[in-house]
């Protein structure tokens, strides 16, 4: 039986042996170079491995080309720096969860395995959040609140339908394995209610009363009162995803030797799938022994955490620019692109998982990563906008905020009978598709100024100059 067999649901897979990926013994690996130990990463993905040097390789001429203001740059120039970083950031992220990984298993702490999976997770959400956050533009709040919302609806749409399209199942439809689904629910549940409290008091209260009243301050009043809802839910969260964590803790996975894993995390999910199609797979788990020095690991995370950070800023500062050099409605920007750079490799372990018949860990990424952006990264986001002095509510879109009511509804009460269906999954790919497809329409009155501030609301089809 596989050692990285996971002990909630005995799984038998094949025996492996130990040397598939270069595993090596802690004696060993004091003998390579770090040249050796650099050649050794690239046992795993080589070829997406090479593709994303090629990409560095490329913004680094472009920067000392034309130089690192990117407020400067043309439009064409802008969009190709865009969009080869959007292509860049999931390969530099999957590369520094290798590295974090290792890491994790020098240190043998299953406290410092969940703090890094979370961090490493969403490291482009939270590097992307504060750069825009910092750089203090107009409709920050705005761009933070959509890409989250995109975010929620990519993971609840296209990853879970991904899981359960490709899943192998009998009878089409399959048992769902995890126990705590009762907790995906409160945490699904608890996004609905950060979203649409905001979103309800700030149209169905704030616009009406100033439109009804000529007191002059009653726009700086309402949209007091929106930030004040949207802290304190907020407040709410972070105890609220604590209690969370403790709930959902056993829903984790643990490999023979007691280690505590995370699916969500890219590294995780391709050595588990090479391993099961391979029969010399990892003698004790991709986690079990180390691939690199202490040392190694540490700087490799480092480098490319600073240069997945850095692109990310990058994505921040050339958004708009982009944009417009390519006539792409913001909406699709903002909801779709994004996002899906962000959270590709979320997306790709879920179809990995789902290919061995493993819908219970396929949905169990679409669901924790979910509930972890909704209940700790837009949270620590949205206080930290306040100690800078930015105003930072959670009123979005309407139509961003029905689809996301709709689409729990719909994962809520299929996942009551503990059963995933594949027509749930193409209902839910079919949901996500027909988002993209509105996106690209444009015509939303999206990332404008104030409703209650300014009445009249403008497209994003508008001219340039407008």
């Amino acid at each position: 039986m596989m050692r990285n067999q996971l002990r909630a649901y005995g799984t038998e897979e094949p025996s492996p042996s130990r040397n598939s990926f270069g595993l090596q013994d802690e004696d060993d690996l004091r003998t390579l170079t770090i040249k050796n130990q650099f050649a050794n990463s690239f046992q795993l993905l080589k070829y997406g491995k090479v593709v994303c040097l090629f990409l560095l390789i490329v913004l680094c001429f472009l920067f000392v080309f034309y130089g690192v203001n990117v407020k400067e740059f043309s439009p064409s120039v802008s969009a190709a720096l865009f969009f080869l970083s959007l292509l860049t950031i999931p390969l530099v992220g999957g590369w520094a969860s290798e590295y974090a990984g290792d890491v994790v298993t020098h240190e043998d702490n299953a406290a410092l395995s969940m703090l890094s999976s979370l961090l490493i997770e969403h490291s482009s959400e939270f590097a992307f959040f504060l750069f825009i956050v910092v750089m203090g533009e107009e409709r920050f709040a705005c761009y933070v609140r959509t890409v989250m919302i995109g975010s929620i609806l990519l993971h609840l749409l296209l990853v879970l339908g991904v899981s359960v399209v490709f899943t192998p199942m009998a009878e089409d439809q399959t048992v769902f394995g995890l126990q705590m689904l009762g907790s995906f629910g409160e945490g699904m549940r608890f996004c609905l209610i950060l979203f649409m409290f905001p979103t309800l008091y700030e149209y169905m209260i704030a616009i009406p009363d100033f439109e009804r009243s000529a007191d002059t301050t009653t726009p700086l009043k309402q949209e007091q009162n929106v930030l004040l809802i949207s802290r304190l839910l907020c407040a709410c969260a972070l105890p609220a995803y604590l209690l969370y964590l403790v709930n959902t803790i056993r829903s984790r996975y643990f490999d023979a030797d007691g280690r505590l894993h995370f699916p969500t995390n890219w590294w995780y999910a391709l050595t588990y799938y090479h391993t099961v199609h391979s029969r010399e797979g990892i003698a004790r788990g991709a986690h079990s022994e180390p691939r690199f020095t202490r040392s190694v690991a540490l700087w490799g995370f480092s480098i490319f955490q600073t240069i997945e950070v850095l692109l990310c800023g990058v994505v921040a500062c050339t958004l708009l620019p982009a944009a417009r050099a390519c006539a792409l409605p913001l909406p699709f920007v903002l909801v779709v692109l994004i996002p899906l750079s962000f959270n590709a490799g979320e997306l790709a372990s879920s179809f990995l998982f789902s290919r061995e018949g493993r819908v219970d860990m396929g949905a169990s990424i679409a669901f924790h990563c979910m509930i972890d952006m909704v209940m700790w990264v837009m949270p620590v986001v949205v206080l930290f906008a306040w100690t800078m002095g930015r105003s930072l509510d959670l009123s979005c879109h309407p139509y961003l905020v029905s689809v996301c009511f709709f689409s729990v509804m719909i994962v809520s009460t299929e996942g009551s009978a503990s059963r995933m269906r594949r027509l749930l999954g193409v209902m839910l790919l079919s949901l996500y598709a027909l988002l993209v497809c509105t996106c690209l329409m444009g015509g939303w009155h999206l990332c404008q100024k104030k409703s209650y501030t300014k009445p009249t609301f403008h497209t994003t089809t508008q001219k340039k100059g407008k």
